[in-house]
């Protein structure tokens, strides 16, 4: 899910502060090449051990300078639609003083701390902590980043825990979105843009065996105008809106790169957003051309495709989003189990917010992916145009339902297009089902969700695969409804739900209302 060449240091940066820490830290200013290689292979081993992705599926640099972000928008020919923030989103420090990068020349594992008190803060300093320019997130809250040189992540949290039991730190973890594994795509060196481009973008309509998603998951061409009144975010990497397919798309934008500027190597986020809100009469339609979008820009590619993030940036951008009163949240994008962004998630989903994520593509055997495995969250993996599994796709108890995800044509930046592969796909068709079933925020079910049950609402599936629910295919295809949700429709090709041949058995457990009205068919269950 972006991307950038080799990460390198800056150099001769100023660490200014007052008294005699300022002398301390002096020596800071001089950052040899050694030392500067030294943490860029530091980030390199953490995140592949972090994310347990390929070696090459890096790209977070100057982490610690998490300076003011203003947020920027690409050139859009329909420039009333685009709202540009000009806002310290992403990075505001506590002094316009201190601007520099503290871990420039340390290694060691970092830490996250929410609303860390300049006591506490200097404790920890003093202890030989350090500590990276606080990132509000809201104001009020903000989140404060630590290090201990030459510590692991656990002794680190150790040490904290030892000398500020009061304070509560958790890892910040790193976020990734990866291409599609490489026996997919050619194996030369052209960009991921040129190995995956059919040609210039060209005028509607896609012929329906090329745009094969909306008739595989029954969605009426009327139902576009369903999320009218419905803001949809997306987490993603930057945003190529002069893009024919989106020069008329409603859109609110914020970036959060902690200071570094788009990567001229991001396709990510423009291919997700086509997928939701490309031009009707574009050859990208989307599903939802009528909604409204709150576009945050968090990850950074690489050259090869690869984009990435952390934890710090994903809290900013998750309380963007709750700020600006998102409805429904698409994340393509996988890491590892984050106590932090588990509990801003939950937080918004108790405010009615759905959100809706890949499964991830690292294969039948690897990890649960984040955060689709958590419970507050729709994961979804992807199916080809025969209702196939992607063989790369993650399995496991987490996957909720199904949705085209191979060969899909997205629009790429350059006004260009070509077809992609992933679950990172699939999600977007999900939330557009949702967004369609929902007409907006779904209120949160304390008795039902409480109890474990997939976030799923009123959605039908078709079965897929073995009978019930399975850790391939979840549920099973999702399903569009009918009509809109203002409209009173029924789900699409549903029966009544008591005559429904299979429902979800957590929910019977649970006591509440089924959220899956299952319909059972003889789809192939073989792998693409």
């Amino acid at each position: 899910m972006a991307r950038r060449g080799q990460p390198s240091c800056a150099m001769g940066r100023v660490f200014r502060t007052l008294g005699a820490f300022g002398a301390v830290m002096a020596p800071l200013i001089a950052v040899s090449d050694a030392a500067a290689d030294g943490r860029v292979r530091w980030l390199e081993d953490f995140q592949r051990q972090a994310s347990q992705l390929h070696p090459r599926a890096i790209s977070i640099v100057d982490r610690a300078q998490e300076a003011v972000g203003a947020a920027q928008v690409a050139a859009s020919a329909d420039s009333d639609a685009v709202k540009t923030f000009e806002l310290p989103l992403a990075g505001r420090e506590r002094s316009a003083e201190t601007p520099a990068d503290p871990f420039a020349t340390v290694d060691g594992a970092e830490l996250i701390v929410t609303d860390l008190s300049l006591a506490d803060l200097e404790i920890a300093k003093l202890r030989g902590f350090m500590a990276g320019a606080p990132t509000v997130l809201r104001p009020g809250h903000e989140v404060t980043r630590l290090r201990l040189p030459g510590a692991t992540r656990d002794a680190a949290l150790s040490a904290l825990r030892t000398i500020l039991p009061s304070v509560s730190a958790t890892p910040n973890e790193i976020y990734t979105i990866v291409p599609e594994p490489a026996d997919d795509a050619s194996a030369d060196a052209r960009t991921v843009i040129e190995r995956n481009r059919m040609g210039p973008a060209v005028p509607g309509p896609c012929p329906a065996d090329t745009c094969f998603g909306p008739d595989l998951i029954a969605w009426g061409t009327a139902l576009g105008t369903c999320a009218r009144d419905v803001r949809v975010g997306i987490i993603d990497t930057s945003f190529d809106l002069a893009h024919p397919a989106l020069r008329h798309i409603k859109v609110e934008q914020a970036v959060f790169l902690g200071g570094q500027s788009p990567s001229p190597s991001d396709w990510h986020g423009t291919a997700v957003l086509s997928v939701l809100g490309g031009d009707p009469s574009s050859g990208t339609p989307g599903l939802l051309p009528e909604a409204t979008f709150l576009l945050a820009a968090a990850f950074v590619s690489d050259a090869d495709g690869n984009a990435s993030t952390d934890t710090v940036r994903l809290l900013a951008a998750l309380a963007w989003l709750d700020a600006e009163g998102v409805d429904i949240v698409n994340m393509s994008f996988s890491g590892p189990q984050d106590p932090a962004v588990a509990h801003a998630i939950s937080a918004m989903r108790k405010k009615g917010v759905l959100f809706v994520a890949a499964a991830g593509n690292m294969g039948p055997a690897a990890a649960p992916s984040y955060p689709a495995a958590y419970p507050d969250v729709i994961a979804v993996t992807a199916v080809n145009r025969n209702g196939e599994g992607y063989r790369h796709a993650n399995r496991g108890d987490y996957i909720d339902v199904s949705a085209p995800g191979v060969d899909i044509l997205i629009a790429l930046p350059g006004a260009q297009q070509g077809a992609r592969s992933g679950t990172s796909f699939s999600a977007p068709f999900v939330t557009a089902i949702a967004a369609a079933r929902a007409g907006g925020r779904l209120p949160y079910n304390a008795a039902v969700e409480g109890a474990g049950v997939a976030l799923l609402g009123d959605l039908a599936v078709r079965d897929l695969g073995p009978p019930g629910r399975d850790p391939i295919y979840g549920a099973g295809l999702a399903l569009a409804p009918d009509a809109c949700a203002s409209g009173g429709g029924a789900v699409a090709g549903a029966p009544p739900v008591s005559s429904s041949p299979m429902l979800d058995a957590r929910v019977l457990e649970a006591g509440g209302r089924a959220p899956l009205t299952v319909i059972r068919a003889g789809a192939a269950s073989g792998p693409n």
